[in-house]
């Protein structure tokens, strides 16, 4: 079920491409580099949401996204950075990388805590 919602929320390449105002080429580019994200499905690439901001992406992401092992299923990929993280403290409480990375937090903090992202 989280699967399925997943691929009903992430975009297309096209749609990316839209949303950072830049080519389809450029997004397959970067999907290649792993500066953004994605996977693919039937329907091709899908790229989740959670990585993107109200101003494009989120800061800091290529240095997450290249520190994460690249064999991870993208149900782990979303957890790792939508669930709240005991490492990632603000205000008291545990947050989310998404939310860690949106206020502009250590970003090398993120990549360190990406690395040791087991595969099993």
């Amino acid at each position: 079920m989280r699967y399925a919602q997943l691929l009903g929320t992430g975009l297309s390449v096209k749609e990316a491409a839209a949303r950072l105002n830049v080519t389809e080429g450029r997004i397959r580019q970067r999907l290649g580099e792993r500066s953004l994200y994605g996977f693919q499905s039937k329907q091709g690439w899908c790229l989740p949401e959670f990585q993107f901001s109200v101003n494009g992406e989120l800061p800091g992401l290529k240095k997450v996204l290249t520190a994460l092992p690249v064999d991870l299923h993208p149900l782990s990929v979303e957890g790792f950075f939508v669930q709240p993280k005991a490492e990632l403290v603000a205000d008291d409480e545990p947050v989310s990388v998404v939310d860690w990375l949106a206020a502009g937090r250590d970003v090398a903090r993120v990549a360190e805590l990406a690395r040791d992202v087991l595969t099993a």
